[in-house]
């Protein structure tokens, strides 16, 4: 059984919070993430207590350069189990795309910048080598309904066939602001097939790539973790001296 997986839940008030993580829980999410601030965050998690649902910390990050990025991400690493840049630049796309600390490739819903900067294929080759994903906001898809959005969902369907071909991670997220831009999780991977995706490869987009992300993340930020597989255990050793 499928466990899905929202990672882009994104109130624009702190007011949504709540309708927000009530709906997705009963359209069958089990595991979803906030971007919000700390005391929404804490609104967040004892909802998501009470609901059995499973919260992620999230922080997107909007550098204006690749210096502004590395700067942020050595403060902010640990402050979230979910780092997201969103990518405008070039410089801050190359750099976001190799640095180990990025959980996931953010894009500009603009065309005017989307057709500029894009999950490219030298993209793709980077991003192979330091881990990152790619993520697919559904609301970029929905709520952009003009003469551009052909040209956009044909620049999503090159940027997917890019990460296929280097094996990236596509994770497909809501990206909603409040309840009403929430679907359930077959509707939102039905929306891939737009661009592309097979059901069975968009399917994975919300429950397999976004569950695998968080699981090695949250092993990456306990204070017991070396490398991968390798962990501090604590010994208790209550023999004599």
């Amino acid at each position: 059984m499928r466990r899905f997986a929202d990672l882009h839940l994104n109130p624009c008030n702190p007011d949504e919070i709540s309708s927000m993580l009530n709906f997705a829980h009963e359209l069958g999410y089990r595991r979803v993430a906030v971007s919000s601030d700390k005391k929404g965050l804490l609104q967040a998690q004892s909802l998501c207590n009470k609901l059995g649902l499973d919260l992620v910390s999230r922080m997107d990050l909007k550098p204006a350069s690749d210096k502004e990025l590395t700067s942020l991400l050595t403060r902010f690493r640990r402050s979230a189990e979910i780092i997201s840049i969103i990518c405008e630049t070039k410089p801050v796309l190359r750099q976001a795309s190799k640095d180990h600390r990025v959980d996931l490739l953010n894009f500009s819903p603009m065309l005017k910048i989307r057709s500029q900067v894009f999950f490219d294929s030298q993209t793709a080759v980077l991003a192979s080598e330091s881990n990152c994903s790619y993520e697919i906001n559904v609301s970029d898809i929905l709520y952009n309904i003009d003469a551009q959005t052909a040209r956009l969902l044909y620049i999503m369907r090159v940027e997917l066939e890019n990460a296929k071909k280097k094996n990236i991670p596509v994770i497909l997220s809501s990206g909603a602001v409040s309840k009403l831009q929430i679907r359930e999780p077959r509707g939102i991977a039905s929306l891939a097939e737009l661009i592309g995706a097979t059901e069975e490869e968009a399917l994975k987009m919300v429950s397999d790539n976004p569950n695998m992300l968080v699981d090695r993340n949250r092993e990456k930020l306990s204070s017991s973790f070396v490398s991968p597989g390798v962990r501090v255990v604590k010994r208790h050793d209550s023999s004599p001296i």
